[in-house]
């Protein structure tokens, strides 16, 4: 796969290999950088977000930060409402992000909180039955959006609406199994 990492062609190959659970960390690398690298493409989202072992590796969280920022740069500006599964993959993306110990410094954790923010705001994040992978704890989620609260990102008021729907829909997400 190394190889190839800056093929766009390997968005194929990685549909198969994100849902690998025993994968080595180099090929976590070549993921982050196909994804990096093809931010443009529609499937980079889904391909960063279902590959949600690399979210075991802490010393990979800060890069798999920066390419969300890239590729959710890029989705967020290309349409105004995105694909049900782009939107599910977003969603995956930042719950992940959010429980990954590495992300834990302030600077980090207010890039998390911000784009945290900027996907509650986008058009319709949060479609009635939306779920997300079954292994996400969205404790950490839930603490963002109050971080967001507290550094004014969200306003209780303003975002009143989003915030009950997120309400809502984290309501409807079970626990992870121990």
């Amino acid at each position: 796969m190394h190889a190839h990492r800056d093929n766009p062609d390997l968005v194929y190959v990685l549909k198969f290999i994100t849902e690998e659970e025993d994968l080595p960390l180099e090929a976590f690398d070549d993921i982050i950088h196909w994804c990096r690298t093809n931010s443009a493409n529609p499937d980079a989202v889904w391909r960063l977000s279902r590959a949600w072992h690399l979210f075991d590796y802490i010393d990979l969280a800060s890069q798999a930060l920066y390419v969300a920022e890239l590729v959710l740069a890029v989705a967020w500006t290309a349409s105004t409402v995105l694909p049900r599964p782009i939107r599910r993959g977003i969603a995956n993306l930042l719950t992940l992000l959010a429980a990954n110990p590495g992300i834990r410094d302030a600077t980090d954790t207010l890039r998390l909180t911000r784009l945290t923010a900027t996907w509650l705001r986008s058009p319709d994040p949060l479609p009635d039955g939306l779920m997300v992978l079954p292994e996400v704890d969205l404790s950490d989620m839930v603490w963002h959006v109050g971080h967001a609260l507290r550094h004014g990102l969200l306003d209780a008021n303003k975002d009143r609406a989003i915030l009950a729907r997120f309400v809502r829909w984290a309501g409807m997400i079970r626990a992870p199994k121990p």
